[in-house]
């Protein structure tokens, strides 16, 4: 805090959600050992100063941690499955593709990632803001990180493309869609999910990008 003001800094993004551990209160998430709050005692330290606090979360990439509360309670359904129907789970360290066919494929950030489609996933995430606005009002506001989908590279710039891996082909996500745009998609000789149409494909992108924005929604009229 001394450092932060002898910089005449006016605002601070502090990290306070990462790798699905938390670093403030959460019910949700449970909490660190022991009763120290790091982010209640660096409010109470910096207070006098006027100097804005912005808390940071990592919002859908847990990283590495296999041990990750969301993950003990929802399981392997709440992570990201590819177009070959593989999870984020079964990636290396590296973020490199299980799959023969996808050798030189590259998650660009490794490696657990968060399904945006799983209604699960997001009412936890909700819950983790909540604690946030809640129980520390003096906050200036809330910076989200990794608000996304990962990019598998090379990046398939879209669906209607045939070449390349993509993320968010759980069995729910499919089903879900297809219930309302009836059959959508194909095996091709690799194992790979295709969809049949590029109009089916556009609305399979826009699908995926109205999964953020349901979580986006729920936040911004928390505020």
């Amino acid at each position: 805090v001394s450092k932060l003001v002898s910089l005449g800094v006016t605002d601070v993004f502090v990290q306070v959600y990462r790798e699905g551990r938390t670093w403030f209160q959460s019910s949700s998430n449970g909490y660190l050992p022991g009763s120290f709050d790091p982010l209640a005692t660096f409010l109470q330290e910096i207070a006098p100063h006027s100097i804005k606090v912005h808390a940071w979360i990592n919002v859908f990439n847990l990283h590495n941690n296999s041990d990750a509360n969301i993950l003990k309670q929802f399981g392997s359904e709440a992570l990201l499955v590819d177009s070959q129907g593989v999870s984020v789970s079964e990636y290396g360290l590296d973020g490199e593709s299980p799959s023969k066919q996808a050798q030189l494929s590259r998650l660009d950030t490794p490696r657990f990632w968060l399904d945006p489609s799983n209604p699960q996933v997001l009412s936890f995430l909700d819950s983790l803001v909540q604690d946030l606005l809640i129980k520390y009002p003096t906050l200036a506001g809330l910076h989200l990180d990794f608000f996304r989908y990962p990019y598998i590279l090379p990046i398939k710039p879209s669906s209607a493309f045939d070449l390349g891996l993509d993320f968010g082909f759980s069995e729910g996500a499919r089903l879900n869609f297809e219930k309302v745009h009836g059959p959508t998609f194909e095996r091709d000789s690799h194992g790979t999910w295709q969809i049949k149409s590029q109009r089916l494909a556009w609305t399979w992108d826009e699908q995926k990008r109205a999964n953020l924005d349901k979580f986006i929604t729920r936040f911004r009229s928390s505020l």
